[in-house]
């Protein structure tokens, strides 16, 4: 297994020159080129980042719980951890009590009612792509934004999403960021003297907590096309969550994210828009803010009609 530094050099070097992608409405690209404001001389982005109950696949918290418990007995091994003080007893107790359901239960609950809820804000490492464009681009009549992805991790964290539970050793995945959380439970159980019940709370705690940590990074095989690279912030309910209207009419929590303007890299503007229109508009939006470095504006290579 390589070293922390080891894996810190390789990914460094790999993000040097990389490009992500954001693809997005025109809607939603008013919405993002709308909130440029200047912040100390420089000019910064407002990207919105959605409720994790609010994406489209509704069951990414508990896809993420079943492999969280597949990854603890292998982590607890590794970290040899106590048999008395391993967080995946919690399964154990319950299948030798045959209360499995009930625990299952519980678990959800506490996970539902957290007040620090994942808010996500998704990235793509293929640019320019036709099914991309159809999905999120509004049947390829929106947009890819092209960021520098190391401009972008300069202020936020980003990781790949891990598909199918595969791991990849040259990248920081859920795994790796499970397994350096896990000491700090083990520091936190050792320095307390509990009763059962509240052993198992603080279990409980743990366990909701990871799932909430690791669970944005999860996704099923269905979706590995889109190669995803996500941005995940624990927000509670406060004045900063704000709400919009999905195209289905759905309420969807948001939280505005600034990113600096000259993360992008370019523009790509989908195939089924009316290029010179859309070009012309996104220049007037953005020298209207004040931007004279306007990055390029280019039209997708893809050919597509959407009728």
């Amino acid at each position: 297994m390589l070293s922390d530094a080891e894996l810190k050099a390789i990914i460094k070097k790999q993000e040097k020159n990389t490009m992500v992608a954001h693809y997005t409405t025109m809607e939603g690209l008013y919405g993002i080129l709308n909130g440029i404001e200047a912040i100390k001389g420089e000019y910064t982005l407002n990207m919105w980042a959605s409720n994790i109950f609010s994406l489209n696949d509704p069951e990414e918290l508990l896809y993420g719980y079943s492999v969280l418990r597949k990854w603890l007995p292998k982590i607890e091994a590794e970290l040899n951890v106590d048999n008395q003080e391993k967080l995946s007893r919690i399964w154990s107790i319950a299948k030798v009590a045959k209360k499995y359901s009930h625990y299952n239960k519980l678990l959800l609950e506490s996970l539902q009612c957290q007040d620090n809820i994942p808010y996500i804000i998704s990235f793509s490492r293929v640019i320019d792509n036709l099914a991309m464009f159809r999905l999120y681009g509004n049947d390829a009549s929106g947009v890819c934004l092209v960021f520098s992805y190391g401009a972008i991790k300069g202020v936020c964290s980003l990781y790949d999403v891990c598909y199918n539970e595969e791991l990849d050793s040259n990248k920081y995945s859920p795994y790796d960021m499970l397994r350096t959380d896990y000491g700090l439970y083990l520091a936190n159980i050792k320095n307390k003297e509990m009763d059962a019940n509240e052993k198992f709370q603080l279990m409980l705690q743990h366990l909701v907590s990871y799932i909430l940590i690791t669970a944005p990074y999860l996704k099923k095989g269905d979706y590995e096309f889109e190669k995803e690279i996500r941005y995940s912030e624990l927000c509670q309910l406060t004045n900063e969550i704000k709400f919009r209207t999905s195209k289905n009419g759905n309420i969807i929590p948001y939280k505005e994210t600034k990113i600096p303007f000259i993360a992008i890299n370019r523009i790509i503007i989908g195939p089924c828009a009316c290029f010179n229109s859309a070009k012309k508009s996104i220049e007037l939006i953005l020298k209207s803010k004040g931007i004279i470095n306007i990055p390029p504006i280019v039209e997708s290579k893809n050919k597509y009609r959407n009728y």
